[in-house]
């Protein structure tokens, strides 16, 4: 291990820093993809540490910021959470854009009550929704991935879209994820 990260995590020199904990961004060199590796900066909040890993153990959905791996820094003790890099700008840096369109404007909608419906299908609750904790990806995705779903279109009565197909069955290549960040 180099400076206690297990070897296969590579940091970019990107590091994020909130009110509880540090993000440091990695390459995963095993699998050839960024990834955010959190730490709680302050060893008396590691119990809000163990309950946000149980609770992604828990949500596997489109819209929710998944983990990948969790390991111990064997120089300072503290417990890294390896989980999806999203590496797009959040939902402050979005709306400080200025004017958007009523159409952009419901697919964050979408995206977001998708997200905070997904955890709360699984018993949960994400005690720290707030702008600067919902990213945006801007990696494209095909539907073979299946990432991410088309906010919905104008509908008729039969719950079908003005295309003819259910908002749930269309792919976009960009998505919003709920976020688990400090």
């Amino acid at each position: 291990m180099s400076n206690g990260i297990p070897p296969r995590y590579v940091p970019t020199g990107k590091i994020l820093t909130g009110g509880t904990g540090e993000v440091l961004i990695c390459q995963d060199t095993s699998l050839e993809r960024d990834v955010a590796i959190k730490f709680i900066q302050n060893v008396e909040n590691q119990r809000r540490l163990f309950d946000e890993i149980a609770a992604l153990q828990k949500i596997r959905s489109k819209h929710v910021v998944q983990i990948f791996d969790v390991f111990l820094n064997e120089v300072d003790r503290r417990i890294g959470i390896v989980q999806e890099y999203i590496s797009g700008g959040d939902l402050v840096s979005f709306a400080e854009r200025g004017s958007i369109s009523l159409n952009e404007y419901l697919k964050v909608i979408y995206q977001i009550a998708s997200g905070i419906s997904d955890i709360h299908a699984q018993g949960l609750i994400h005690r720290d929704v707030k702008p600067n904790n919902i990213k945006f990806d801007v990696i494209s995705h095909s539907n073979k991935g299946g990432l991410m779903r088309k906010p919905p279109e104008p509908q008729d009565y039969s719950g079908k879209s003005a295309g003819g197909e259910h908002p749930d069955e269309a792919m976009s290549s960009k998505r919003w994820s709920t976020a688990f960040l400090p």
